[in-house]
């Protein structure tokens, strides 16, 4: 399993637009699976796939932090396409500290 990471502390440089794309050209072109994790408090991510989606109604990446996800890791993912899943972002991304216990 390989993991790619999308990172910079700068808005608006194309961080979420870029994740959809490489995610719709491996899934597409290459017949990878893969997951989307959502980690930004604005979760444009999540919306873009799941415009209704309502973090205080599922699973969000913060409540996997917290330990308080489903005990099989597939439960906690939203199928986004046959070979594209999901785990949505929450607002409380950014403005809560985690600490693993």
């Amino acid at each position: 399993m390989r993991t790619i990471a999308i990172m910079n502390n700068k808005g608006g440089v194309g961080k979420t637009v870029t994740a959809i794309n490489l995610a719709d050209i491996l899934v597409r072109d290459y017949r990878q699976r893969v997951i989307l994790a959502d980690c930004d408090g604005q979760m444009n991510l999540t919306r873009f796939y799941v415009p209704d989606f309502d973090p205080e109604s599922e699973y969000t990446m913060v409540s996997l932090l917290e330990g308080d996800g489903e005990t099989l890791w597939s439960d906690n993912l939203l199928a986004v396409s046959k070979d594209l899943w999901l785990i949505p972002g929450a607002r409380s991304c950014t403005r809560r500290t985690w600490r693993p216990s």
